[in-house]
């Protein structure tokens, strides 16, 4: 009698709680979560966060770096997107780079129509590909979420970076989040302020030794001069 009053008193609130409910298959009203005096636990329900099903991030495209560099950078900013938590799943760039050998397919992917045409091929619903451009001290980003079904861009986001090639990592976690629409953790903003101040110091302490370098310069000159 009890369990059947539980289950009663946690189907009343999840009611509540979902006024445009309908309909609730058997399966997914037994797993709600409840606590030890039968009533449903709401912040520990399963809730549809999730906005984006299956994704693949392709191996983002760059000029001015390394394909090292760009292959951590594409890294990063999968875990990154890991953490929003927004994605049931996520192919990553090794499981794509081997589906990509296995298909023969070239590694450069830069059109929308072949990401389109790649994830079709992987089975996933949305595809990421990115740019990142390296130009006298300044880095441009550019990401484009696709969606398979519609094939077409559903998101886009353009940034600007100009610093320590070392935050640069740290950017593109904050784009990651914003691509999907998240607030940004405030670790990763801490890291981002971190970083800024180091670049900073170390601005300083080359700014300090080309003026002492010059000073000694100038000094020899003139001793010269003599």
């Amino acid at each position: 009698m009890k369990s059947v009053w539980k289950y009663c008193i946690c189907f009343f609130l999840f009611i509540v709680a979902n006024p445009t409910a309908q309909t609730i298959s058997p399966s997914a009203f037994a797993s709600l979560n409840y606590n030890n005096y039968g009533l449903l636990n709401l912040a520990q329900t399963p809730v549809q966060n999730r906005i984006y099903t299956t994704l693949a991030v392709l191996e983002f495209e760059v000029e001015g770096l390394s394909k090292l560099e760009g292959q951590a950078l594409t890294d990063r900013f999968t875990s990154e997107l890991e953490k929003t938590q927004s994605i049931e799943a996520i192919v990553n760039r090794e499981k794509v780079s081997e589906i990509m050998d296995e298909l023969e397919t070239e590694r450069a992917c830069k059109t929308d129509s072949c990401a389109i045409v790649l994830g079709s091929m992987l089975g996933v619903d949305y595809v990421v590909k990115g740019t990142v451009i390296s130009e006298v001290g300044w880095f441009t980003l550019e990401f484009d979420l696709l969606s398979v079904e519609k094939k077409d861009v559903v998101e886009n986001r353009k940034s600007f970076y100009n610093g320590d090639p070392n935050g640069l990592i740290t950017e593109i976690g904050l784009v990651a989040w914003n691509l999907v629409n998240k607030v940004s953790p405030l670790e990763l903003l801490r890291e981002k302020e971190e970083k800024a101040r180091e670049a900073l110091r170390l601005a300083e302490e080359r700014a300090e030794a080309a003026r002492i370098a010059a000073a000694k310069e100038l000094r020899q000159a003139r001793i010269r001069a003599l």
